[in-house]
C-alpha cells in the first residue's frame, strides 16, 4: 500500500517540478526584483510569494552542503546583481565570504524571522540553534509573511499580489503539514525512532514522530539520533559511534537512514559494530533529503516534494521496524 502511494507521489511531483523550481536568468528584467536565495528550501518559499515578479537565483544548488559551502567562480556576480538576499540563517550559512558579501545588501533571514515570532519553538544544543527549521512545515511557513512584507516594500505597486500569494501559501503549507503528520502518526509509537546520518531531523521528529505528551513535556528527544552533529563537518569519533550503537540497542531500532548529500561512512560503521553485537540493523535503501533538496529531475525538487517524500519514506520503513523486513 505504502509503496504504491510512494510511486504515485513520485510520479505526481516529478511532473510538477518544472513549474515551481526557481531558475536563473541571463539578463535581469528591470521591473522584476533581482533575488538571490542561498538554498533551494529558501527559494521554494520565496518563489511562492514572488511568482513572476522576481528573477530568483539559487546560490547553493544540487547536493552541495550549505554548512560548508565555499564560493565558486561566478558567485560574486550573483551577489552583486541581487537587489535582495533571502537566506536560511540561524548559523546555517556560516562562510565568512558569504557573510561579507551579504553585509551591505538588503536581506532577510527566514530562520531569524521565525525565531523572533516563536523563540520558544527553536531547538538548541550547546547554546547553538538548530538551523534545520524547514524540517517542520508548520514552522517554516511562518517565514512567508515577512517575505511578502519585504517584497511589498520593494515593489509597493504589487503589494496586494504578494500578500494574497503569501496567504495562499500559508494555507497550502498547513495542509502539507497535516498530511505529513497523518502519514507519520500511522507508525506505531514503539517504532517512531529516527536515526539519520547527521542531526538534521530534530524538528521533523518533534513535529511528526513524537506523541502529544512528549511534545508538550519536551521529552521527545530520544526519538531522534545521529552520529554526526548539526553540521556534518567534523571527524566522527569512536564515542560518537558507540553512543549511536547504544541508542539503537536501547530502543530496538532496525532501520537507519542515509541522506542524499552525505557519505554513508558513519552509519555503515554503526551497522558493522551492531552486527558484531548480534543486532541486525539495515540502512534504508532510499535516502532522505536533509540539507539538500533534489535536482530538477527528482521528486525532491520542491520543498513540498522533499518533505512529502521524506515522510513517505520514513513511514514506509519504520512501519516495518518490528520484523526488520527488507525493501
Amino acid at each position: 500500500m505504502f509503496i504504491i502511494r510512494l510511486q504515485f507521489l513520485i510520479l505526481l511531483l516529478l511532473t510538477s517540478c518544472g513549474t515551481r523550481k526557481p531558475t536563473a536568468v541571463e539578463s535581469p528584467s528591470s521591473d522584476k526584483v533581482q533575488v538571490l536565495c542561498t538554498t533551494a528550501q529558501v527559494a521554494s518559499l520565496v518563489s511562492s510569494v514572488a511568482d513572476d515578479r522576481a528573477d530568483i537565483v539559487v546560490l547553493i544548488q544540487g547536493e552541495s552542503d550549505p554548512h560548508s559551502y565555499q564560493l565558486v567562480k561566478g558567485d560574486d556576480e550573483k551577489f552583486r546583481r541581487a537587489e535582495v538576499i533571502f537566506y536560511s540563517g540561524l548559523g546555517l550559512e556560516h562562510s565568512p565570504a558569504i557573510t561579507r558579501l551579504m553585509a551591505k545588501k538588503e536581506k532577510l533571514s527566514i530562520g531569524d524571522s521565525i525565531k523572533l515570532q516563536r523563540p520558544e519553538l527553536l531547538i538548541t544544543y550547546a547554546n547553538l540553534p538548530d538551523p534545520h527549521i524547514w524540517m517542520d512545515v508548520s514552522l517554516w511557513k511562518l517565514g512567508v509573511k515577512d517575505i511578502a512584507d519585504l517584497f511589498s516594500r520593494l515593489r509597493p505597486e504589487y503589494a496586494k499580489e504578494f500578500q494574497e500569494r503569501a496567504k495562499a501559501e500559508e494555507e497550502h503549507l498547513e495542509k502539507v503539514h497535516d498530511q505529513i503528520k497523518t502519514l507519520c502518526q500511522s507508525i506505531p509509537d514503539a517504532y517512531r525512532y529516527l536515526v539519520t546520518t547527521h542531526d538534521a531531523f530534530n524538528y521533523f521528529t518533534r513535529a511528526y514522530l513524537a506523541i502529544d505528551d512528549e511534545r508538550q513535556m519536551n521529552t521527545w528527544q530520544p526519538r531522534c539520533f545521529a552520529p554526526e552533529g548539526l553540521a556534518p563537518e567534523a571527524q566522527i569519533s569512536t564515542q560518537d559511534i558507540e553512543k549511536t550503537v547504544n541508542h539503537i540497542l536501547k530502543y530496538n531500532i532496525h532501520w537507519i537512514f542515509s541522506e542524499s548529500n552525505i557519505s554513508q561512512e558513519s552509519i555503515q560503521r554503526v551497522v558493522e559494530v551492531l552486527k558484531r553485537k548480534g543486532h541486525t540493523v539495515e540502512i534504508a535503501t532510499t535516502a532522505l533529503y536533509g540539507d539538500a533538496m533534489g535536482s530538477s529531475d527528482s521528486v525532491g525538487c520542491t520543498y513540498e516534494g522533499m518533505m512529502l517524500f521524506n515522510a513517505e519514506t520514513i513511514t514506509k520503513f519504520l512501519r516495518e521496524s518490528g520484523n526488520g523486513s527488507s525493501y
